[in-house]
This record gives C-alpha cells, sequence and structure tokens, in this order.
C-alpha cells in the first residue's frame, strides 16, 4: 500500500493548546486508518523549548512539509496560516479536502 501523506491544516495562535490538540487527535485517527499525517501545530511545543520563531519563518519551514504531501486536510476554523497553506497546495497541485470523511472518500487507501 503506498502511503498517503496528509498535511494538517488549521488554526494555532488564537488558542494553541486546544487547536493543537485538535490536530493531534485528528492525527491520531488518522494515524490508525494508516495514512501518514503531518501535525505543524506540533511547533508549539518546539516554541516552548527554544524560544518564539515569528509568523513567516514557521509558514515558510511549513510549505517545505506541504510540497512532499499528498493531500492538505484542512481543519475548521479561522486561520490567515491555514489559508495561505490551502493557496499554496492549490498553486502547487496537492488537492485539499475539508474533514475525514472527505478524505477517506477521495484518498481512499488500497493496497497496491
Amino acid at each position: 500500500m503506498k502511503p498517503i501523506r496528509v498535511y494538517i491544516a488549521g488554526p494555532i495562535s488564537s488558542n494553541p493548546p486546544d487547536h493543537t490538540r485538535t490536530a493531534i487527535h485528528t492525527a491520531n485517527y488518522l494515524m490508525a486508518l494508516g495514512y501518514v499525517p503531518y501535525v505543524p501545530h506540533l511547533t508549539v511545543f518546539w516554541e516552548m523549548v527554544s524560544g518564539q520563531k515569528d509568523w513567516e519563518t514557521w509558514l515558510t519551514y511549513d510549505e517545505k512539509w506541504l510540497a512532499v504531501c499528498d493531500v492538505l486536510l484542512r481543519l475548521p476554523g479561522e486561520s490567515r496560516g491555514a489559508d495561505r497553506e490551502v493557496a499554496f497546495a492549490g498553486d502547487h497541485g496537492i488537492p485539499v479536502v475539508y474533514g475525514t470523511t472527505d478524505l477517506e472518500r477521495r484518498f481512499p487507501l488500497t493496497a497496491n
């Protein structure tokens, strides 16, 4: 089975603990199904250890990971960063899905 790399985009900075928790729960669900999720929200912990980096640094960093993902899953909620990631995905031919049901329907895990 070919792994399907899923970039999880959604709000972070407006409520880091809650939004990070939501992203992790989503990633756990996807991982249990066999997807390979990437959780940019985990940089919250990186900043706790090393100090804060500016917004643009993180978005540029995240775009490097998004570029190698197969699909972007957009979590609900207002987020300039996630909206920018959706635009980046569109500009680079990376499909965008809105929710796990949409992901599972459009990118089912099948044996090759």
